[in-house]
């Protein structure tokens, strides 16, 4: 209700609401939603591993091996493509259709090339969500993958994560109400925060599992190749 009467009055040409009401509004309406809709996967690996005594009976090995979050660094791989997946279908199934129809209102319907300009929307939008859901959704996996290994802190470490992530995704939405060139510092922060979660979910791999070692040469998410002993089952 609060973000439609934010943009219903945006769309009006009216006053828009000041930072802080921006800012709670897209907390709660935006940050907290949809970084709890984009963790459920997540939640349902982790959960996986958390009750996978039980669960490995009723499931077969191949599915609980592919959907198990063991760890941060299961999480954050499965937090990459949860967030790239839903800046696709958003942009395609809400900003597409908008510009298009934007356009051919503009044009009376004689534009056909609506249909290109909205899907060039596509590109910018999933590299842009690198330092936005994408970015989002690694910082919360990371830390539901932590309440993995350490299910004493479970609550308190989602808590923190969904809280973070909903912050950063706040912030962005809301920032430009102060000033617009905000927005990138936002989005620096972003990615700092997503990379720093990468490197030290890779970091407790390692230390767990013996993979994903430090060397240099490999993938800054999963190491080298090869590297480390492969886990028991």
């Amino acid at each position: 209700g609060d973000v439609g009467a934010w943009m219903a009055v945006v769309m009006r040409g009216g006053p828009a609401p000041g930072f802080g009401h921006q800012f709670v509004t897209m907390f709660f309406g935006a940050g907290m939603a949809e970084e709890f809709l984009k963790g459920i996967p997540i939640l349902v690996g982790g959960a996986l591993t958390v009750w996978g005594v039980k669960l490995r009976q009723t499931l077969s090995p191949t599915l609980y091996d592919l959907l198990r979050v063991r760890g941060p660094l299961d999480a954050v791989l499965m937090a990459l493509a949860a967030g790239a997946a839903f800046i696709l279908i958003e942009t395609w199934g809400e900003y597409v259709p908008r510009e298009v129809n934007r356009i051919m209102r503009a044009t009376r319907g004689n534009d056909f090339g609506a249909y290109g300009v909205g899907l060039m929307l596509l590109l910018p939008r999933v590299f842009n969500g690198i330092a936005g859901h994408i970015g989002y959704s690694v910082v919360f996996a990371y830390f539901i993958g932590l309440a993995v290994i350490r299910p004493k802190k479970a609550v308190q470490l989602l808590l923190i994560g969904w809280v973070t992530a909903s912050v950063l995704h706040g912030l962005w939405n809301s920032i430009d109400a102060l000033w617009p060139p905000l927005q990138y510092v936002i989005a620096l922060l972003t990615v700092i925060i997503m990379i720093a979660c990468l490197l030290k979910a890779r970091e407790i791999e390692s230390s767990i599992f013996g993979r994903g070692g430090t060397d240099g040469g490999g993938s800054i998410v999963v190491g080298a190749p090869g590297a480390g002993p492969i886990p028991p089952r």
